[in-house]
């Protein structure tokens, strides 16, 4: 039980550089070979492809024109308040 606990640790400290492509081969047979046999792992896996994937194409969506002056307002407001704060 130990060693699959750690298994999943590894996993998830490494889950967003694996999916991105950013690990060796080695750590991404690792990675892999656990996430085939944890399904909590596998889950995870598929739960966080999708939201990167979901994310992509919000990125590549361009906000409607109000909407994008709403949120510069909101975030400049909030930039004023933290400045302010510190």
């Amino acid at each position: 039980m130990a060693k699959r606990r750690a298994s999943c640790d590894m996993l998830i400290e490494r889950l967003s550089a694996f999916l991105d492509g950013d690990l060796s081969a080695t750590e991404c047979a690792r990675i892999s070979r656990h996430a085939q046999t944890c399904s909590r792992c596998t889950q995870l896996t598929a739960e966080l492809r999708r939201t990167v994937g979901l994310c992509q194409r919000a990125a590549s969506t361009p906000l409607p024109p109000a909407l994008r002056r709403r949120a510069r307002a909101s975030i400049k407001r909030l930039l004023q308040e933290d400045a302010k704060a510190h």
